[in-house]
């Protein structure tokens, strides 16, 4: 995946190299869960002039690890946090870390962009041959699979984790993960939050109306052509 670093494209997106546009000083943050568009995410405010943290940055400062161990501080003190605006690929879709980073910072905004249940678990069965992705004893703590996990290491065996045959358990971690930010952000200000479907290819240009962003583009930089809309629980109009 691509840095944070990457140069930015065309002479207007040149020209916001203090990344104002986003609320001030205001981060972006991708809280839909890994196989639900990340790096087109990234890609797409990247195009229009943010620093975007990917999973080069992710990777580097152990986020994940130090979301799920509880030390959000580190994170927040970490040089590529200070100096990024848009985050995805990481730790972010954490409850308690997007919880956390909500109350933290009164500017910051948030993102999620359903996918159908069904073409997000194949994405995930076709990462990594079957494997579940990523580091098993973290991937096992964010998908209640630690049972599993230990079962393994304390028969000997390596604790290597397929998801076929566990389908249930993540159907069930991916719908609670989407009613917990349902049940977070339902009653909070709709300038800090937007829900949309990844499917929709007018996705970021509805994201830039209901927060006066203007983006030099508004194309979607990458968009699934399976599946329908899915997941209106969310609402952008408010009362």
């Amino acid at each position: 995946m691509e840095s944070g670093s990457s140069e930015r494209g065309g002479a207007g997106a040149a020209a916001r190299t203090e990344d104002t546009r986003a609320n001030a000083s205001g981060k972006i943050f991708y809280i839909s869960p890994q196989r639900c568009g990340t790096k087109s995410f990234s890609q797409f405010f990247r195009r229009n002039g943010y620093t975007a943290a990917s999973w080069n940055e992710t990777a580097r400062n152990q986020w994940p690890l130090a979301s799920l161990e509880g030390r959000f501080k580190d994170i927040l003190d970490s040089e590529d946090f200070r100096s990024h605006t848009v985050f995805e690929d990481g730790p972010w879709y954490h409850p308690p870390l997007f919880k956390y980073l909500y109350w933290t910072f009164p500017d910051a905004r948030f993102v999620y962009f359903s996918r159908p249940v069904e073409d997000w678990l194949k994405s995930m069965k076709s990462h990594s041959k079957g494997f579940a992705p990523g580091d098993p004893k973290r991937h096992s703590m964010v998908y209640d699979r630690l049972s599993d996990y230990y079962a393994l290491l304390d028969a000997g065996v390596e604790p290597q984790l397929r998801i076929e045959g566990a389908e249930e358990i993540y159907v069930r971690a991916f719908n609670n993960h989407r009613l917990q930010v349902r049940a977070f952000f339902e009653d909070k200000p709709a300038d800090r939050f937007f829900a949309g479907e990844l499917y929709d290819a007018d996705k970021f240009a509805k994201l830039g109306k209901a927060w006066g962003l203007s983006f030099d583009s508004s194309a979607d930089v990458h968009i699934h052509k399976s599946g329908a809309p899915f997941a209106r629980d969310f609402a952008n109009e408010r009362d």
